[in-house]
């Protein structure tokens, strides 16, 4: 029965799930990539920058499938800065880009909201502390005004 699926059809591997087979550790065979320390460290590098280089080339080369049209307001400042010494090719980074500014300005996002529940919290419980410190305070200034009328008036 012959595949009718692209998928199935495709016979490619991407450097990133082929770096990830190499590097997967198993119980049963003896990879020797593993075992070279410094040498390992450097391999696993030299292959990460060149995993993210093709995605780089790949989200460069595909803007418009990527719809970086749509993001009019960046297009208009990049256009609006009229710095001759920024002129380069307009690359608009994905939010799904780990790194890119949209990846940090939602890690952002997500950590203010964040915050901002931790801080609703702490200050209803500054309100609810402060309502019961003032109500002590008064409690208590009451006392002493009345502590030094009867002293006063035991005199």
């Amino acid at each position: 029965m012959p595949p009718t699926r692209r998928a199935e059809t495709n016979k490619k591997v991407s450097s990133m799930n082929y770096y990830s087979y190499r590097l997967m550790v198993r119980e049963n065979e003896d990879n020797h990539i593993l075992k070279c320390r410094r040498l390992f460290h450097q391999y696993a590098v030299d292959m990460y920058v060149k995993v993210e280089t093709e995605r780089l080339t790949f989200i460069r080369l595909n803007q418009a499938k990527l719809r970086s049209e749509e993001y009019i307001h960046i297009r208009d400042a990049i256009n609006a800065d009229g710095n001759a010494q920024n002129v380069g090719r307009k690359t608009i980074l994905p939010a799904t880009y780990i790194g890119s500014p949209r990846h940090m300005h939602e890690y952002a996002q997500d950590a203010m909201s964040y915050v901002r529940h931790q801080i609703c919290l702490s200050r209803s419980h500054a309100i609810q502390s402060g309502q019961k410190f003032k109500k002590n305070y008064l409690i208590a200034n009451h006392l002493l005004i009345a502590t030094i009328s009867l002293q006063g008036c035991s005199k």
